[in-house]
């Protein structure tokens, strides 16, 4: 392999660790249900009926069931059912989660394509790079939603800054048993998540690069 398409093939393995460090912590962010647990939570008194948590967490893990199910979004739930408004609201959302399971996956076997060339030389660097690129998109998604005019991103930011759910509509239980402080312990989830894949990574070349190294005995 010329010395061109080495560099080229380094420079796509990082953009791919990068785009998949990103992508890959929300599909595991949406599959998560011990956040919303260990979220502290207040009886609510609705209209008809007061909820508890353990009823608030039943719920919650019904809809969030129809949520992280890339093909099903009916949003069933015992005994009750959402507005057609707040399904479509939840659906908008999902919709990130549906392109962050592709991109996840295309990044993940282009990045794997360009390794299968790069291993000939034990090149691991772009795993550094990789994992410096993640910290930089997420920082520029965390850019995007702070000062982003769309109503999405409009929306999270009022949910993750103020507790503020107002981006679904009252009529149903979804924003009874949705937590203030939820969005918010979401956000710190995804930022661990973030963090561990990139230690994973660089680690990963720490211990490629000391198996290489010739043992003095």
């Amino acid at each position: 392999m010329n010395h061109e398409k080495y560099r080229r093939y380094q420079w796509i393995a990082s953009f791919c660790i990068a785009v998949f460090i990103v992508h890959f912590a929300i599909c595991l962010l949406a599959m998560n249900r011990s956040v919303y647990r260990n979220t502290k939570m207040d009886t609510k008194q609705t209209q008809t009926t007061t909820i508890s948590k353990p009823e608030a967490e039943l719920y919650y893990e019904q809809i969030a069931d129809s949520f992280s199910s890339f093909f099903r979004g009916d949003y069933k739930i015992a005994g009750y059912s959402l507005t057609d408004y707040n399904k479509e609201q939840l659906n908008t959302l999902k919709g990130y989660y549906r392109f962050a399971w592709i991109v996840s996956v295309l990044s993940f076997g282009a990045g794997a394509y360009c390794f299968f060339f790069l291993w000939k030389r034990r090149e691991t660097m772009p795993l550094v790079y990789g994992s410096a690129g993640g910290a930089f998109l997420t920082s520029l998604m965390a850019v995007r939603v702070i000062f982003s005019n769309k109503p999405v991103f409009e929306g999270l930011r009022n949910m993750i800054f103020r507790g503020d759910y107002g981006y679904f509509a009252e009529g149903d239980l979804l924003r009874d048993i949705l937590p203030e402080a939820f969005a918010r312990n979401l956000t710190f989830y995804y930022l661990g998540i973030v963090t561990i894949e990139i230690i994973c990574f660089v680690i990963l070349r720490k211990m490629i690069r000391f198996s290489g190294r010739p043992h003095k005995y």
